[in-house]
């Protein structure tokens, strides 16, 4: 004898009729509940939902703020694809910081074939409107002629705006540039200033600042010792680095 209670239960849970026989012998079509692919799907937070409304609707700021969680499957699951797509569509509106991803994964050939040349492009697009790890990459690709012709003038030039922003490994590569007159003028107080300002800030270990610093001073005199220090000081000074090196190499 069927359980009336158990039965009036699932009957009410399931929205189904049992008549006469226990559950599990039940045909496997009895009572069978439509189920979406909707309801299968992982549920998106509401504000994913308003992220991906926004983006689709042209908001720059929503594309890349969704092409970072593609990319790193934060929120969503990773998808480099969907990563590229989004981030393209904002820097094609010059978004600076949908500008480095593109440039980034075209560097590594994520979501599309590896280019150095457009990696370039894009970490120049950044560049010039003053993003720093734009602008020390963009330093990097120039000094090895990497996706664009070498020219250390141009390498220099992106080291020292990274620099002028905080990026110490800018300094560390200009600092680099002036130890080894590569399209600056040699200076050996310049050089050091800058390696000493880089080494201190970022002691890592792959921090080659630390190791060139180390060879410089090994060629140096006390007084262009001294005389680098004293730069070092006025090139921390807040909104004083690029006057300080300015004024520095002027004195070449």
């Amino acid at each position: 004898m069927i359980d009336t209670r158990r039965t009036a239960f699932m009957t009410a849970l399931l929205g189904i009729t049992i008549a006469g026989m226990p559950l599990a012998s039940q045909p496997a079509h009895a009572g069978a509940i439509a189920v979406s692919a909707a309801m299968l799907a992982p549920q998106q937070a509401p504000e994913v939902q308003e992220l991906k409304a926004a983006a689709q609707a042209g908001d720059a700021a929503a594309q890349v703020r969704l092409a970072k969680m593609y990319y790193l499957g934060e929120g969503l699951p990773r998808d480099l694809d969907e990563a590229y797509s989004w981030a393209r569509k904002s820097a094609g509106q010059d978004v600076a910081q949908a500008q480095v991803l593109v440039a980034v994964m075209y560097s590594k050939g994520q979501g599309v074939d590896q280019d150095a040349g457009e990696a370039a492009y894009w970490y120049e697009k950044a560049a010039k409107q003053g993003d720093a790890t734009a602008q020390y990459t963009l330093g990097l690709y120039c000094a090895a002629g990497n996706g664009v012709d070498q020219d250390f003038g141009s390498a220099a030039k992106w080291f020292a705006q990274a620099a002028a922003q905080g990026h110490v490994r800018g300094a560390g590569q200009l600092g680099y540039l002036f130890m080894t007159g590569q399209g600056v003028k040699p200076s050996k107080v310049v050089a050091f200033a800058l390696l000493t300002l880089s080494a201190a800030s970022d002691p890592a270990p792959d921090n080659k600042a630390i190791d060139n610093r180390a060879k410089l001073i090994k060629t140096m005199s006390k007084d262009e010792m001294d005389a680098g220090k004293t730069l070092s000081f006025e090139l921390l000074e807040a909104g004083n680095f690029a006057n300080a090196l300015e004024r520095a190499y002027s004195a070449l």
